[in-house]
Order: C-alpha cells, then structure tokens, then sequence
C-alpha cells in the first residue's frame, strides 16, 4: 500500500513536468522586446491601416474600396477614432465563418454598415479628404 506523501510528491513532479514548457514561453516572450524600434530592425513592416482593412476584411468591390479609402482618410483627420474602427474590424472578422464555404459572407458586409451606424451615432460623416483645388 502506498503512502499519501508518495502520492503527493508524484502529482507535484507530473505538474511540474507539464508546466515547465509554459514556463519556459512565457520567460522567452517576457525577455522579447516588444518596441517598435525592435521591429523595424528586424526588417518587419507593419501593414498601414488600409492594408490591414482591404485584406483583413476582403473587400473586393470598388464601392468597398471607396469606404475604406473613406475610413482611413476620416481615422487620418482626427474626426473617427481608430479604436472604434479596430473594435468594429475585430468584431466583423469575429461574425465571418471561420471555415469558408461556398456562400459564406465576407467581413466586410458587417464592417461597413456596423461602422456606419456607429459613426452617424457620434456625429461623424465617414468621407473621403477633398480633393486639392485646382490651380
């Protein structure tokens, strides 16, 4: 029959066997500079704000290009806060299927009247900048 102190100590060793690779990630990541300096050293690009939408959201029509162009020349104004749009961005990706099927809908058709409805209830037009007049 075996004693419960033998017991113990074999549950502590089987936990610590399993944690130690967590452990191990989690001292690499913290020890990780997580600077933008560091990135662009490494030669990493971040993708602009309209990349980052044309691609995450799919959009493929010229009308959904025109919103995007739109969005991000309103988020570069000042006037539409870009946490809104990440939010609405993360949300909209979120209601997609994550496996595509044959008629599944792309993240841009929640995108676009989602942050629509969101910027006309804070007062914002979402518009392309005017075009520069002419000499």
């Amino acid at each position: 029959m075996r004693c419960r102190h033998a017991d113990t100590e074999a549950a502590t060793a089987r936990t610590i066997s399993r944690a130690w690779p967590v452990l191990l990630a989690a001292a690499v990541l913290a020890a990780a500079p997580t600077t933008p300096i560091a990135s662009a050293q490494t030669g990493v690009q971040q993708p602009t704000l309209k990349e980052r939408l044309l691609f995450g959201l799919q959009a493929r029509r010229p009308s959904e290009k025109r919103f995007i162009d739109a969005v991000v020349d309103t988020v570069e104004r000042g006037e539409l806060p870009l946490r809104l749009v990440d939010r609405t961005f993360f949300w909209a990706r979120s209601r997609t299927p994550k496996r595509p099927t044959r008629r599944s809908r792309r993240a841009i058709i929640y995108f676009q009247p989602a942050l629509t409805i969101q910027a006309q209830r804070l007062r914002i037009n979402i518009r392309p900048n005017p075009p520069p007049p002419a000499s």
